[in-house]
Parts: C-alpha cells; structure tokens; sequence
C-alpha cells in the first residue's frame, strides 16, 4: 500500500497515529507546527524545535516555512515516496499549515477541532491543498 492509498475512516487501531487523533488547539502556541513537531519527537525521535514560529498565526506560520533554518533539514519528495512521519506542507491562499504523514493520511491539528486524520482527498473538504511533501534529512 501505497502512503497516500489510505482508508477513509481514520488510523487503525494500534497505529501510534490513533494516539494523537482528539488531542486539543491549545491557543496560542502556533498548534499545528508544535503537535506536528511533537509527534516527530515522540514517534520518530527527531530534535525538531516545537516553537520555531515564533509566532501564533497563520502569517507566522508562512513566514516560518518561507524562511526557518529548520526548513534546510527537509527535503522535497514525490507523493508516491510518502511514508509516515514526512511532512506535509498545505496551504489555503498562501502555505501556512502543516501535518505529517500517517497511516496513508494526514495528522494535523486544526483550531476548533484539536489533532485529527483527514485522508488526502478529503483535505479539499477542509480548504486545504498540498503543497509539497518533505522528508527530513539525516
């Protein structure tokens, strides 16, 4: 199967993905980078700073993607190379959202509604598009 070849209903039962799905927006603190990041901490065991936005908007958000050092540790792949725990880019007008490869879909967490698993095509349904897949270098 395929990364992005996911079920509709959710991660499996046992998947470390189903952990995190219900987790509260905390406000405040830049939510989908700082969940995204604690999952690669927790699951992958990557050292990726959980406040590098700074910020606690959408506009932080894109000026971290645009310009963080962070950014130099992730590089670009093709959809068909997606695994768990690459990055997922998505934008509405400009990027400015992030979740991460799980279970064939995308954990992410969203204001309102806390961390959930939306499979790809179901992210239009949310107003997101994605813009690039990345996966961290070594």
């Amino acid at each position: 199967m395929r990364a992005f070849d996911a079920p509709l209903d959710g991660p499996a039962e046992g998947h470390w993905a189903a952990a995190y799905v219900g987790r509260p927006w905390i406000a405040g603190t830049g939510e989908c980078w700082h969940r995204a990041a604690e999952v690669w901490r927790e699951v992958f065991g990557w050292d990726v700073p959980i406040d590098v936005a700074g910020g606690r908007s959408p506009r932080a958000a894109a000026r971290l993607l645009g310009g963080e050092p962070e950014r130099l540790r992730w590089a670009p792949i093709l959809a068909a190379e997606a695994r768990d725990g690459d990055g997922v880019l998505m934008a509405r007008h400009r990027p400015c959202h992030v979740g991460l490869v799980a279970a064939g879909g995308v954990l992410h967490c969203v204001e309102g509604a806390g961390t959930i698993w939306t499979p790809v095509p179901r992210l239009a349904d949310l107003g997101w598009r994605v813009e690039g897949l990345y996966r961290r270098l070594p």
